[in-house]
């Protein structure tokens, strides 16, 4: 909570083949986000050319099994998501005014020009999921990205699922 991790022009991957957990970014459901650099919340920051693959979760926004845990913050630009089980799962959390915490504002999350990529080197071992899940978030911006699902066993049925 308050740490900001920055993944400029890296890659994290796994080891030996394995999949991994992926990374959680930790917040507090009781603090307002006010900006990437100014926030009480933990903040993702991914960019030039950043990738995060071969994740079970690559970007999970709460510690889980603990709902106070929210509120955390995940901005990629010019990304990449590759072959992970889901790509980032947002949880419940109302981003709010500091002068006034009855007034909700939008999350101020966001994905611009990034790359949500499954393709024939999926591991085995895990589960596919939607790139992006969300409950009970509002605000989140998602704009001019790329979502590609480049496996031939999926029919019709489980692709519109699944994007």
């Amino acid at each position: 909570t308050g740490a900001t991790l920055i993944i400029d022009g890296g890659i994290l991957t796994n080891l030996c083949g394995e999949s991994w957990e992926g990374i959680e970014v930790w917040g507090d459901a009781s603090q307002p986000q006010l900006t990437a650099n100014n926030s009480p919340q933990g903040v993702l920051k991914m960019q030039n050319c950043a990738v995060i693959e071969n994740a079970h979760d690559a970007v999970r926004l709460w510690k889980g099994g603990d709902y106070y845990s929210t509120g955390c913050v995940v901005q990629a630009r010019n990304s990449t998501f590759r072959n992970n089980s889901r790509d980032v799962e947002f949880i419940s959390y109302k981003n709010f005014k500091p002068a006034d915490p009855s007034l909700e504002i939008d999350n101020i999350s966001s994905f611009d020009s990034c790359a949500f990529v499954t393709d024939a080197s999926l591991h085995g071992n895990m589960n596919l999921r939607p790139h992006i899940t969300m409950w009970d978030v509002h605000g989140v911006k998602i704009f001019g990205n790329t979502l590609r699902r480049l496996i031939s066993s999926l029919n019709s049925d489980n692709w519109e699922r699944l994007v």
